[in-house]
């Protein structure tokens, strides 16, 4: 946002209250999840947002700072956080499901997956980004060939478990038939054609 765009912002969570919470994930310390422009506001009016998100955390009421505290579906026991989530399912659905998104605009999603968890499988990815898987492994082909995302070794799926990144192909076997009679013609084989996160540290800031 632009200097003026945050200084109304500010102005406006100062006279009015912040109507939507901001999103911090806690797992193994704290991670912005969705709001840093708000926060961005309060500093650029001269709010100390440091305090104000240690006076949260100490469950203080505060009118021009609502947080809400996200844990991941598994591994973690959050005394704080009100619900559970995946963080890149939930800044794609904060920042992005909420827009009303054109096939492009789903295609540049997959894009920032790619680039921000490029360990997460094609079809997690088209998952989250409500895209076609193929369009999701083009994309990565492209940025591998252009160093853009490293080459990872294992994958993680839809259902959390990492697997090798690449498959072994079985070795067909060899068509007895056909060797028995060379006159029989094979069999015609069909051709089959082949998805910013932001996700900010913010620690420091809640050592106050």
């Amino acid at each position: 946002m632009a200097p003026d765009e945050l200084c109304a912002l500010g102005e406006d969570l100062k006279a009015n209250g912040m109507q939507v919470p901001i999103s911090i994930l806690h797992h193994e310390g704290y991670a912005l999840l969705d709001g840093r422009n708000r926060l961005d506001a309060l500093e650029t009016v001269g709010l100390d947002v440091a305090a104000l998100l240690q006076a949260a955390m100490n469950w203080e009421e505060i009118a021009e700072l609502k947080v809400i505290y996200v844990q991941p579906p598994t591994g973690s026991n959050s005394v704080i956080a009100s619900r559970k989530a995946d963080p890149d399912d939930y800044v794609v659905s904060v920042n992005e499901r909420r827009r009303h998104l054109s096939t492009a605009q789903r295609s540049e999603v997959a894009q920032k997956l790619l680039k921000a968890r490029p360990d997460l499988s094609d079809r997690a990815i088209a998952k989250t980004a409500q895209v076609d898987h193929t369009t999701v492994a083009s994309k990565r082909r492209r940025l591998e060939a252009g160093g853009e995302i490293h080459h990872p070794t294992k994958r993680t799926g839809r259902d959390g478990k990492a697997q090798s990144a690449t498959k072994t192909k079985a070795r067909a076997s060899p068509d007895t038939t056909a060797l028995a009679d060379p006159s029989a013609s094979p069999e015609p084989t069909a051709n089959v054609g082949a998805l910013a996160v932001r996700s900010v540290a913010i620690g420091k800031c809640m050592a106050g």
